[in-house]
């Protein structure tokens, strides 16, 4: 098992990934994945900074323990006591 991190945001969930330049968070529209990225280290908050100015002093980055090098699978999240969500759910919302 890896110890990872993943970045988390009160309103929009747990961020999933980016494709395009376009981040998908769990609870605004998780693209129809059950996993999301994980990181190494809480240095993701310092990425954060940067990357969702505004935003991301209401981010925290909880552990994780994953099987994988890289992904948390939608069990392993639910397991870890954070909340998970359905991936086929889209949910529009304009502010991100």
């Amino acid at each position: 098992m890896n110890i990872r991190y993943l970045l988390l945001h009160p309103e929009w969930g747990i961020y999933i990934g980016a494709f395009l330049g376009m981040g998908f968070w769990s609870k605004l529209d998780p693209v129809g994945q059950n996993y999301a990225i994980s990181f190494p280290s809480t240095d993701v908050l310092d990425w954060a900074r940067s990357t969702f100015p505004g935003e991301w002093m209401k981010m925290t980055a909880p552990p994780i323990q994953i099987k994988d090098k890289m992904y948390a699978t939608l069990a392993e999240i639910v397991a870890a006591g954070l909340e998970g969500w359905d991936p086929d759910q889209e949910i529009k919302n304009e502010t991100v």
